[in-house]
């Protein structure tokens, strides 16, 4: 009969087992395109260059697009999600998941429909704050841009149902700002009426009203 490792026991005395092997196991793509699926544990795949489609299965995995246009799914599980650089489609599946963002990630896109009971979170990374972030309504989507970069992220649907839409935006200095209170910027920005790009051109009038709106919604 055939026999099975059941842990691993290094020099130092550590143990692990099985469960706490597959936990720190990382899986790394190739500079292709790529095709990974995780196992029902909790699982860290990293696409590497290349057009990936990397999916987590069950488990909180986390997800690592790297270069190059990717599709990261969670499926089950808390997962975290990271489309690095390109023009990357996002959907967390089942759970609570968190969606990582920043300088450098390029245009996203979160297709977030989910009937579970989780907290989804958009996070921002260090490179940017809340004052950096412009919120407008794009057809039934909801657009937030970097102001003065390409950066974007589209959550897919926004308008369409509450299913489709994050919990919760949050910057890395511990700003949080609720899926309630989105639509208090989105309509605020809009009155301002400046096209994309021009967001820093505001008037000083405009600047309060909006600093005012902004105090009142992160939190």
């Amino acid at each position: 009969m055939a026999s099975t490792v059941k842990q691993i026991k290094f020099a130092d005395g550590l143990v692990f087992d099985v469960g706490q092997v597959q936990s720190r196991t990382i899986t790394q793509g190739t500079n292709g395109n790529d095709q990974i699926t995780g196992s029902l544990s909790a699982d860290v795949i990293k696409g590497g260059a290349g057009a990936d489609a990397l999916s987590g299965d069950g488990g909180n995995d986390q997800l690592y697009g790297e270069e190059g246009d990717d599709l990261l799914y969670g499926n089950d599980g808390d997962d975290l999600i990271d489309g690095g650089s390109g023009a990357d489609n996002l959907d967390g599946g089942r759970g609570s998941d968190t969606y990582l963002t920043g300088l450098g990630s390029g245009r996203d896109v979160i297709n977030n429909y989910d009937v579970s009971s989780g907290t989804d979170v958009l996070q921002f990374g260090t490179d940017v704050s809340l004052e950096d972030l412009w919120f407008r309504r794009s057809g039934s989507d909801l657009e937030v841009s970097i102001i003065d970069t390409n950066d974007k992220v589209l959550v897919s649907n926004w308008y369409a149902a509450n299913d489709y839409q994050v919990d919760q935006f949050k910057t890395a200095d511990g700003k949080t700002l609720l899926d309630s209170q989105v639509q208090s910027l989105v309509d605020k920005m809009a009155s301002f009426g400046v096209d994309a790009g021009a967001e820093r051109n505001l008037t000083a009038a405009q600047q309060t009203q909006l600093d005012t709106v902004l105090a009142a919604n992160w939190q």
